[in-house]
Parts: structure tokens; sequence; C-alpha cells
């Protein structure tokens, strides 16, 4: 047996013997004696995963048996990235969850990318190139087919094996297609169509129909960038005001940083507020200290990835960070446990202006929290937009 197979059934979660192997490059199901799955890969995946999917070389979609020392006894949908000295798995544990995800990027965060939800396409799809259309040209006419795909693989995925022969190049050309504008899409027919019929199309033309939606996606990106430069100028004038801490509810200082946690992690931009433990962590303490949260209850941004708890609180500028600070924090964590046991990991935040030497010290024992100073989070993070800005306006 090849010592790969042996690796993956060493790295087994459970004590069943697996009944199969899965292929780690094309997802098949291998018997655990195989030295090679059909399709000639070497490489089988962990035995605690069940599927295995790619959507390209470094990304795949998993089902995998849940981690040992979880609650939860059913399978969980996994996505796998690698990349160079690194890897990552994010796990989506509910079809809420996956839900959730799906709709901020359909309608929040892709339009701004330029991307195109998979209603929309499919409606676009029937509009464009068809990919009869696109295996007849590959077909009849393969040095034409070579020319369309040679303009169009900088922006495609490139699959494995011979273009011509391969499904999934055809429904990428396609897809990729059927985000342009009516416009453009109208001009790409055209060309693919002429093409395949005459041979008359210049590819020139769908160099210029690529370059305008590229720049169509990179204003896109500059908007978004320009969006976060003005939010991070709001943030900072409203935290230089003391009468902004005054406000409560969805206007409150907490809750404008609570839509752009990026600012902490760019990986928070998919962040999921939880407005109810939220109220459970301010109930729970107005009931416990009535006379301290009389008049104000707690202000705290709270909210979760997957699995893990994100809490952050920001003091006004005149107040100095100390343990007590860290001991309100520590609390809301406390809190959070008698409302949840879906929660396996937790980030806490503290932001000030002004950090104690207490706070430093105390800082060393307190796993998972995080202290910082928020004008210096401010100014990296402005910073860093900026030089991106810079970048990509200047003429290369």
């Amino acid at each position: 047996m090849k010592k790969s197979a042996k690796n993956a059934r060493k790295k087994r979660s459970r004590n069943a013997t697996p009944s199969y192997l899965v292929c780690d490059k094309c997802g098949n199901h291998c018997t655990p004696s195989s030295g090679a799955c059909s399709c000639g890969s070497e490489r089988f995946a962990p035995t605690f995963v069940r599927e295995l999917r790619r959507v390209n070389r470094s990304l795949s979609v998993q089902v995998k048996d849940p981690h040992p020392e979880s609650e939860n006894r059913d399978p969980v949908v996994s996505l796998y990235k690698w990349w160079p000295g690194g890897r990552a798995n994010f796990n989506i544990l509910s079809p809420a969850q996956w839900n959730a995800i799906k709709q901020i990027i359909d309608e929040q965060l892709g339009p701004l990318l330029g991307w195109v939800s998979s209603p929309i396409a499919k409606k676009r799809m029937k509009q464009t190139v068809a990919t009869e259309d696109l295996v007849q040209l590959s077909k009849q006419h393969p040095e034409r087919f070579a020319k369309l795909v040679g303009a169009l693989k900088v922006h495609i995925e490139m699959p494995d094996g011979e273009a011509e022969e391969n499904d999934q190049l055809y429904a990428a050309i396609a897809d990729l297609i059927s985000q342009f504008d009516k416009a453009s899409i109208a001009r790409v027919t055209r060309i693919v169509k002429a093409m395949k019929d005459e041979g008359t199309a210049n590819v020139q033309s769908l160099d210029e129909v690529l370059s305008d939606w590229s720049l169509s996606q990179a204003t896109s990106v500059l908007r978004e960038t320009r969006r976060r430069l003005a939010m991070i100028e709001l943030l900072r004038e409203s935290l230089q005001n003391e009468k902004t801490f005054e406000i409560q509810g969805d206007h409150s200082i907490h809750s404008i940083l609570e839509q752009d946690l990026w600012l902490l992690d760019e990986s928070y931009w998919m962040i999921q507020s939880n407005k109810t433990l939220k109220t459970f962590i301010g109930d729970k303490l107005s009931k416990d200290d009535a006379k301290r949260y009389e008049k104000k209850r707690p202000d705290f941004v709270c909210g979760t990835l997957g699995s893990e708890l994100i809490l952050v609180e920001l003091k006004r500028p005149k107040h100095e960070l100390t343990k007590d600070d860290l001991n309100q924090l520590e609390e809301y964590l406390a809190i959070s446990e008698k409302y949840s046991t879906k929660i396996r990991s937790y980030r806490a935040y503290l932001m000030g202006s002004s950090i104690s030497d207490e706070v430093k010290t105390y800082l060393r024992y307190r796993r998972g929290f995080t202290v910082l100073n928020y004008w210096e989070v401010l100014d990296a993070t402005e910073k860093r937009y900026k030089e991106f800005l810079k970048y990509r306006e200047t003429p290369q």
C-alpha cells in the first residue's frame, strides 16, 4: 500500500474502521487497500472526510465527521482552503448558517465585487452563448476555440484535463459570460457565434469586452475601499465625542462598529450579529446589579463566526482601561456559556484610548483576550486602505 493511503487512515478521528477512502483529487470512494484512485491520484483525504468536491486545486467542499470532543454527532459541511505554507477550515453547522452566509454574499457583498447571484446568472445564461455552441466550436474549429480560451483564461479557473474535452471549462466560460451586463453579453454571444459559423470574429473585440468588465469589477472594489475609509473617519469623529457613548440601541457606537468588524480582523467581514445573546447578557446583568444598570444597560458588540463568539467593548476616550474592565468582559463571556452550548471558542476585545500597566500585566493570563488602542487600530487600518487605493489608482 502506498504511504499516502496509510497516513490518511492514521488521521481518522473515530475508532471505527473506515469502509472507504476519499480521493483527494476527484472525490471518488476507494477501498482502504487501494494504492491509488482510478483517476491516478495517490493522495487520499483524512478518513474523517466522508465526501469531497473540489472547486479548484486549492479549495474544496467537504462533508466530515464532527470533532471527537464536539457534542454534535451529525456530519458537518466544511470549506477547506490550502495555500503554500498553510491551510484552514470553516465548518458550516446548519442550513440556517449556510443560508445566512449565502444571503450576505448574494445580496450585500457580492454586488460590491460585481458578482452575480445564481438566480440572476441563470436568467442571463438563457440570453448568452449556449454550451452547445462552445462544444461545437471546440470540436469543429479547435484553433478558434483555443483563441477564445486564451482570451478568457485569466478570468476563469482552468480545470484539469484537455480543454476541448472538459465540460467544466464550457460551464466556466458560460458562467463568466453570464456575469456581464446585457450589452456585453450580446457582444460576446455574437463573437462566439461568428467564430463558430464564420471564423471571422476578431478576438480583439473580445479583449475589449473583458477589459470593460474587469474595469467594472475594479471600480466596485475601489468603491468598497472608499466606503471603508469613510467609515474609519466616521468612527474617529464619533470616538472623539463623549456624547456618542450616551446613544443607545441601533445607533450606538457599538452598533456602528458591529457592521464593520473588519477593522479588527479581515475575516470578520462575514460575522453575524447575535442580538439575542446580547439581550440575554444585558438582562442577566441588570437583574444581578439593578442599581448599576438602572439607567443604562451594558453596551458591547456581540457576534458569532461559526462556533466562535466575538465580544468587543469600547470605553470612553477619557477612561483608562483597568483590570475591572477585563473582569467585566470576562463576566459577559461567563454569562454567554449559560445561554448556548454551541459556542466552542471566543475572542474578547477591549478597546480604549489609554491602557493602564495593570491591564498589560493581567492580560498575560487572559487567554483569548486582546486589548487595543482604538486610535492605533484606526490609523493602521486607514493607512493600509489608503496605500491600496493609491496603488490601484496609480497607472501601472
